[in-house]
This record gives C-alpha cells, structure tokens and sequence, in this order.
C-alpha cells in the first residue's frame, strides 16, 4: 500500500520567523525567509503580489505548500507564508525556539509548561512584554 503522507505533513504547523526579506519590483515582491520551530529549521522562498506587513522577523506563520516540494537556491519554494497570532488556539510560541547551545532549554522547557498552564490573560501580558523587547533590540525585520 502507498503512502499517501507528504513530508510536509511531518513538519510543524506554525513557525517562527526568524529572518525574512522582500525584495519588490514591477511584477510584485520576491519573499525568502528563515522559518524556526524546536523540531525543524527551513529557508522557503515564494512570490507575492503586495508586501504583507503582518509577515516580520519574530511573528508566527504557517507554510502554504506547493503540490510537489521543490528547492531552489538552498530554499524551499511554496505557495507563501500565512500570518497567524500567537493567541492562536492551543498554540505555545516557546515551541518554536530552536535548539541551539546559545539556548537555555531548562528555562525554555520552563516557559513552555508555564505557557501551556497560564490564563489567556497571563498569556497575552507575557506575549506583549517578548514583543516589546524584540521591537527595542531592533527585532523588526524587514
């Protein structure tokens, strides 16, 4: 029997921006970005026809999938990249940090089980105050 599975239905559903660049031009904008969740890091590249602002170095997105996966140029080329919030239903943002040994996964783990027991309201304070520190170190993207 085939599997049916696509390998992107073994990836995460909701990744980190973690850098992203819009390159614009008379036929519309050019997008290549770096995409963060603790279980994958990717490069995908697609083309849109208005910059999306909601699309930005620290926010959440979701992956529009080609029918095949093709790469081009070390990226991953898609549809595009869907905005999503952080008060998405279920969704924990602290899932989205990378392992890397520049990470304390002890306070990582930490903030996730903290996340996933706190109120909606706790939740959305503590979103505000990342937000707000990414925008004062210059976590804007472009």
């Amino acid at each position: 029997m085939k599997n049916n599975k696509n390998e992107h239905d073994l990836l995460p559903r909701i990744f980190c921006i973690a850098d992203i660049k819009c390159k614009s031009d008379d036929e519309g904008c050019q997008y290549r970005a770096v995409l963060q969740h603790g279980n994958a890091c990717l490069t995908v590249s697609f083309n849109a026809d208005k910059r999306d602002p909601r699309l930005k170095q620290g926010s959440f997105a979701s992956i529009r999938w080609l029918p095949a996966t093709r790469s081009e140029h070390g990226a991953i080329q898609i549809t595009g990249l869907t905005a999503r919030s952080c008060a998405a239903k279920g969704f924990n943002p602290f899932v989205t940090v990378p392992h890397t040994s520049s990470v304390d996964r002890n306070l990582i783990n930490f903030t996730r089980d903290l996340w996933g027991a706190a109120p909606k309201a706790m939740r959305q304070m503590l979103m505000a105050a990342i937000l707000d520190r990414m925008r004062m170190q210059g976590g804007g993207g472009t």
